[in-house]
């Protein structure tokens, strides 16, 4: 059950059927979503790093100094060894959404992000997907 203040969210499902729709095929579909995705992203770490990160703020997920990767350039690396369908970094970036709306003192910036993606990613990947990686070689 979502909180009171929050709006109702449309469930990961019928968000990755609308938007199956319109790709049939996986690499048009990969070719659309990495960008847009990797772009949003982008901007939301580039305005959240403007904010003053307290000592309260900081989670498993915030490594001491930003990767030397931009999110695009990680984001194609997820595609080429994960093999995950497209629709699981749609329900990754919905995951991402969901722990915004449900922790609000929660801050996606650059120190966070790689983490963050690969970590929604995988579990988009273990819940949509028929054939996954073992937590293992995702760590790799």
């Amino acid at each position: 059950m979502s909180a009171p203040f929050l709006p109702e969210m449309p469930s990961a499902n019928s968000i990755v059927a609308s938007l199956t729709q319109r790709f049939e095929d996986p690499e048009k579909a990969r070719a659309f979503y990495v960008p847009v995705l990797s772009c949003v992203l982008t901007q939301i770490t580039e305005r959240n790093d403007r904010i003053s990160l307290d000592k309260q703020s900081v989670t498993i997920f915030h490594a001491l100094k930003a990767p030397g990767i931009c999110v695009r350039s990680y984001m194609d690396r997820l595609v080429k060894y994960s093999h995950c369908t497209p629709e699981c970094f749609v329900v990754g970036l919905i995951y991402l959404d969901r722990v915004i709306h449900r922790n609000p003192g929660f801050v996606i910036s650059t120190l966070n992000i790689h983490r963050l993606l690969v970590t929604s990613l995988m579990t988009a990947a273990k819940f949509f997907d028929d054939i996954y990686y073992n937590n293992g070689y995702y760590a790799r």
